[in-house]
């Protein structure tokens, strides 16, 4: 007799794996919180985990896009100009988003100070975070 399969494991130990997920997740919405408050407040390694703690999310829009890209230029000619179009939207998005949220200190290091500098400044910023997600 053949098993039942999910996604070419066995059905119990699919269903286990869901199951432990949900539970880590409905234990991690409990926890967190606490957890973040004790080590943000009393901390400074806590303080520079709960402010760098982004970027790490940033980094999935390249890695989506390249993915994509990947995906669609083996299916042929026809989807070229879609993969790449999908590539630069996500290391827009990553430069996008770093940039404005947490780019007021990488601005500040490029000396730019909103309308008394040259805004070539700033867009020494924007590059930072090309170059850093590149």
């Amino acid at each position: 007799m053949k098993q039942k399969t999910i996604m070419a494991l066995p059905a119990a130990c699919f269903w286990a794996v869901v199951g432990f997920c949900l539970a880590g997740i409905a234990v991690g919405s409990v926890a967190d919180y606490p957890i973040n408050v004790l080590l943000a407040h009393n901390t400074s390694l806590g303080a520079f985990f709960a402010t760098y703690g982004s970027y790490f999310s940033y980094c999935l829009y390249p890695a989506a896009g390249a993915c994509l890209c990947a995906g669609l230029r083996a299916k042929g000619e026809r989807f070229r100009l879609l993969a790449w179009t999908l590539l630069f939207v996500g290391y827009f998005f990553a430069v996008y988003y770093s940039n404005n949220y947490n780019g007021k200190a990488v601005r500040a290091l490029f000396g730019y100070q909103p309308g008394e500098t040259s805004a070539l400044r700033s867009l020494g910023s924007w590059l930072f975070w090309v170059a850093l997600y590149a």
